[in-house]
C-alpha cells in the first residue's frame, strides 16, 4: 500500500480512505502482494555496518494456524519469498557485524525442504558471533532434522518454541494442537548447541491457577534454556476478542490489552503468576543459580512451580519485588530465603551455591555466606604451572577452590577445582578430589 501510495493518486489506491468533495470514499481492502520477492531487503547497507546488535527479518508471511489469541490467525494462507531471495539477504546479515537475526516468522519451520534449504546456507556461510532466532514448531520435526541440528555450531541458532498450556481443554478451545510425548522428546533431543526459547501463557481459557501450575513443570523438566512466562492479550480481531463475555474477561483498554481476570483465574492468581515470572528470570532464566536452585528442588520441594512460588511469597513478604537488585543481592536472597524455610542440608547448599557464584566470573569480593577453603600456596603451585605470561593474568582469568561436597559428581567427598575464565564460557578443570 505504502509503495503504491507513493506512485499513485490517492483516489486509485485500495486500502485507503480519503475525502473527495467533500464526500468520503474507500475503494475496498488492497490485495496482499503476491511476489513478495518485488519488496526491497529492508535494511540500508549504511545500517547494516552501524553495529546494530539486533536486526528482525521475516521469510514468510502469513500462518497456517488458527490460535484464537493471535493476530496471526486472521491471515488466510502462507506467503514465502524465494529461497534464493532469502538465502542473498542472509549473506548480507552474515558479510555485517550484527549479532542476533530474528526471524519474525510466525512459524518458520513449516516446509521441510526449505527451512533445511536456510539452514544449509548458513551453516555452508558460518562466521562467529552471530546468532539467528527461529520461530517454531517442534511438534513436527523428524529424525531427520533432529540430525541436521546436531551439526549446528553452539550459539548460531536459537529457538523459540511456544508451548502456551498443556492443558487439553485450553487447547481445544484457543484451537491448538501440541503432541505433548512427541513434543517433549523432540525437544529434548534437540542438541545443547542450540538455545532454546519455551512459551507458556496464563490467562488462556479453562487454565486455571491450578491447571496452569502442570504447563509449568511440564516445560520446566524440558530443560530449555529460558521459560518466556507471557500474559494473555486481547487484540482485537482474534477471535478471542468474540469471546469476552462468554469468558468474564476483563482487561486493559489500552495497550498492552493484559488481561486482568476471567472465569477460571482470578486477578489476585495473576498477580501471583506476575511474582513468580520475577523468580523465574532471576532463578532460571538468568542461568546464575543451575546448581543451588536444582538442589534446592530436588531436596525440598515435589515440582519446580512450588519453589518459584515460595521463594516469589518470600520476596513479596519482605517487600523485594518492588525494588531493583544487583546479582550479589539476588545470591544473598537465596541464602536469606534458605535460612527462612529451615531446609536441611544447608552446608552441602552453600557449596552447590558457591559453585554458581564463581561461575559468574572472577569474584571482586566474596558474599559473607561464602566461606573460601581454597589453599592459596596450592593455587600459586597450579597458576605456575600453566605457563600464563605473567601471574597477574593468571589471577585475573582464573579462581581456584576447594568445596567439601563434589559438587561436580553429586556426591560425598571433597574436590579442588580451578575455574578458568574463557571470553564466552567458563571452563572447569578438576584439580583434586577425594570420596
Amino acid at each position: 500500500v505504502l509503495l503504491n501510495f507513493l506512485t499513485k493518486p490517492v483516489n486509485e489506491v485500495r486500502g485507503v480512505a480519503f475525502l473527495e468533495n467533500d464526500e468520503f470514499k474507500y475503494l475496498g481492502d488492497e490485495f496482499p502482494i503476491e511476489n513478495l520477492d518485488e519488496i526491497p531487503f529492508p535494511y540500508t547497507e549504511k545500517e547494516l555496518k552501524e553495529n546494530i546488535k539486533i536486526l528482525y527479518y521475516e521469510s514468510t508471511r502469513g500462518c497456517p494456524f488458527s490460535c484464537s489469541y493471535c493476530l496471526s490467525s486472521i491471515d488466510k494462507g502462507v506467503r514465502y519469498w524465494s529461497l534464493e531471495r532469502v538465502k542473498e539477504d542472509l549473506s548480507k546479515f552474515i558479510d555485517s557485524g550484527v549479532e542476533l537475526v530474528k526471524f519474525v516468522d510466525r512459524t518458520f519451520n513449516l516446509r521441510k525442504d526449505r527451512y533445511l534449504g536456510i539452514w544449509s546456507h548458513l551453516l555452508e556461510n558460518y562466521r562467529e558471533n552471530i546468532t539467528f532466532h527461529f520461530e517454531i514448531n517442534a511438534n513436527i520435526f523428524d529424525d531427520e532434522v533432529i540430525e541436521f541440528l546436531k551439526t549446528v555450531p553452539e550459539g548460531y541458532f536459537q529457538f523459540e518454541i511456544g508451548v502456551q498450556s498443556i492443558n487439553k481443554d485450553t487447547m481445544n478451545s484457543i484451537n491448538r494442537r501440541n503432541l505433548l510425548e512427541r513434543l517433549e522428546k523432540n525437544i529434548k533431543a534437540i542438541s545443547k548447541n542450540i538455545h532454546l526459547h519455551v512459551d507458556l501463557i496464563a490467562g488462556l481459557p479453562h487454565d486455571t491457577y491450578e491447571t496452569f501450575k502442570d504447563s509449568f513443570n511440564y516445560v520446566y523438566n524440558l530443560d530449555a534454556e529460558m521459560i518466556q512466562l507471557g500474559f494473555l492479550k486481547i487484540l482485537n480481531g482474534t477471535k478471542i476478542s468474540r469471546e469476552i463475555e462468554e469468558y468474564d474477561y476483563k482487561y486493559m483498554e489500552f495497550p498492552p490489552y493484559e488481561i486482568l481476570s476471567n472465569s477460571f483465574i482470578s486477578y489476585g492468581e495473576l498477580v501471583k503468576l506476575k511474582n513468580l515470572e520475577k523468580m523465574l528470570d532471576y532463578y532460571y532464566n538468568s542461568e546464575k543459580f543451575k546448581h543451588s536452585v536444582n538442589y534446592i528442588i530436588k531436596n525440598n520441594y515435589s515440582t519446580p512451580f512450588e519453589f518459584f512460588e515460595d521463594v516469589a511469597e518470600y520476596y513479596r513478604k519482605n517487600n523485594l519485588l518492588t525494588v531493583g537488585h544487583k546479582i550479589v543481592s539476588i545470591f544473598n536472597h537465596l541464602m536469606k530465603f534458605y535460612n527462612n524455610k529451615n531446609f536441611e542440608g544447608k552446608e552441602i547448599f552453600i557449596e552447590y551455591l558457591k559453585l554458581d557464584y564463581l561461575m559468574l566470573g572472577k569474584p571482586g569480593s566474596y558474599p559473607e555466606w561464602f566461606e573460601s577453603k581454597k589453599d592459596k600456596e596450592r593455587y600459586n603451585e597450579i597458576i605456575i604451572s600453566k605457563n600464563y605470561t605473567s601471574s597477574r593474568e593468571a589471577y585475573k582469568k582464573t579462581e581456584f577452590e576447594k568445596f567439601n561436597y563434589n559438587v561436580l559428581e553429586n556426591i560425598d567427598g571433597e574436590i579442588e577445582i580451578l575455574f578458568n575464565y574463557m571470553p564466552k564460557k567458563v571452563e572447569l578443570e578438576v584439580v583434586s578430589e577425594k570420596k
